[in-house]
């Protein structure tokens, strides 16, 4: 049975975004692996080659990672791109990437989680709480500049990006422009749906979707059930943050919020195509082929 206020207790009140900074000690990367068959990218493409996914809501990459290692193949190259609303954790991976090589193409089954070292959570808790005066908002959706901010390691890239704005689309079409290629073969929604429906309301969760819908040709969706929703509005209040912004105003809630949430997705033309069961948090894995063209 998922205990959706595990998540408040790593960081009580600062992950206003879901941006928990030890994330995978709680959700270990394993738990949403072993949900996915081992031939996901090869069924679905059994002619293989060069494939191409992005990681929405990556936070330090290890999930990232862990997708690399499983479907990275001889017959299917996998190049993933993980974006993240939270600049520092981006950063975090990013350093993974390049000085521990923890996140890289090499990585084995013994380390995927050990990427969370303590210090890098130390540095993490110290730059925020040294900013403890500022909007929590401005602390974790603060820019780069540019594409040229991303850190590569072979066939995995980490780049700080709000998917739900103009800035962070571009970025991610960047990225697909200068691989030459037009769509992603796969976008990874774990457990990112409620953030932007709370931040965006039921207009955000829908475009959400639409852009699934347009760039990629499926997308694996992790939503989190309303309880989870009710945990997290239960926090803010309990650390006397703001409200969500758009917590008053969702109408799609409750035990409609999963029903509605795949009619939306139908609505871009998507379709169910295959059903992963649910994680140990009870949260269903759904995998969605977009009919876009």
């Amino acid at each position: 049975m998922e205990n959706c206020t595990t998540e408040g207790s790593i960081e009580p009140g600062g992950a206003r975004f879901g941006n928990f900074i030890n994330y995978y000690q709680f959700n270990p990367a394993e738990e949403r692996i072993c949900h996915l068959p081992q031939d996901l990218f090869s069924d679905l493409f059994p002619s293989g080659g060069h494939l191409y996914a992005l990681d929405v809501g990556c936070n330090a990459g290890n999930l990232t990672v862990a997708l690399h290692r499983r479907y990275s193949t001889d017959q299917v190259k996998l190049t993933i791109l993980g974006a993240d609303i939270d600049q520092l954790l981006i950063k975090r991976a990013q350093e993974s990437l390049k000085n521990n090589n923890a996140c890289g193409q090499n990585i084995n089954s013994d380390t995927i989680d050990s990427c969370d070292t303590v210090n890098t959570d130390k540095n993490i808790k110290n730059e925020r709480l040294s900013k403890s005066n500022e909007n929590t908002e401005k602390l974790t959706i603060n820019p780069v500049s540019d594409i040229k901010d991303l850190s590569k390691n072979g066939d995995i890239e980490f780049v700080h990006a709000d998917i739900m704005s103009d800035e962070g689309i571009n970025k991610v079409k960047d990225f697909l422009e200068s691989h030459g290629v037009q769509k992603f073969d796969m976008i990874f929604l774990f457990s990112v749906s409620m953030w932007i429906h709370l931040h965006h309301g039921d207009e955000g969760l829908e475009k959400l979707l639409e852009i699934c819908s347009k760039l990629s040709r499926y997308t694996l969706l992790e939503p989190q059930p309303w309880k989870c929703y009710q945990t997290a509005t239960r926090r803010m209040r309990r650390n006397g943050l703001p409200e969500f912004p758009h917590w008053t105003q969702i109408k799609l809630r409750g035990a409609e919020l999963y029903p509605a949430t795949i009619e939306l997705a139908r609505k871009y033309k998507m379709e169910v195509v295959k059903h992963f069961g649910e994680t140990k948090w009870n949260r269903q894995l759904v995998l969605l082929k977009s009919n876009q063209e």
